[in-house]
């Protein structure tokens, strides 16, 4: 059909960028936000954002000693600590002493056509081992952590994912 539109495409609205002013903490507060995520493009504007604000943020971070991570350490009042949000041991270790989190971070694998009929949880690349059960092991540190207030889950549309 000349002319008309697959029904399978469906047109995204264009989203004109905007400055979302941060609320989670006062610059009062000694209390640690856990940024996981932090070495990606959206973690580390979050961080240098708390940083400017004048507030302390703790990285999980896979790699801490990448081009990424030492770029957080210059940061002033971040901390850079090992680990995995797959790892729900390093995750409860990263997790002590913060009363807040912001979970930034997302599976940067392809989506491959066996994912559908394999064990993603077997992979620990799997998008179903880092997203679902990098969360869940975020929330179930959260809520043995004493005095945590404020969870934040960013996502995205995993733009560029497909273009590697």
């Amino acid at each position: 059909m000349e002319g008309s539109r697959s029904p399978h495409r469906i047109p995204l609205p264009r989203i004109r960028a905007r400055r979302v002013e941060m609320t989670i903490v006062s610059s009062a507060s000694a209390d640690s936000v856990l940024v996981v995520g932090a070495t990606g493009r959206v973690g580390r504007l979050i961080v240098r954002e708390l940083s400017d604000k004048g507030l302390k943020a703790k990285c999980l971070a896979r790699k801490p000693e990448d081009d990424n991570s030492k770029y957080l350490k210059t940061l002033p009042g971040v901390r850079v600590v090992e680990g995995d949000v797959t790892d729900a041991v390093s995750v409860r270790r990263a997790m002590d002493g913060c009363t807040k989190c912001i979970a930034c971070f997302g599976a940067a694998r392809i989506v491959k056509l066996s994912d559908f009929w394999r064990n993603g949880e077997a992979e620990c690349a799997h998008p179903k081992s880092v997203n679902y059960r990098g969360v869940l092991n975020l929330i179930e540190a959260a809520k043995d952590t004493p005095d945590f207030e404020k969870f934040i889950r960013v996502t995205g549309l995993s733009v560029g994912v497909l273009n590697r």
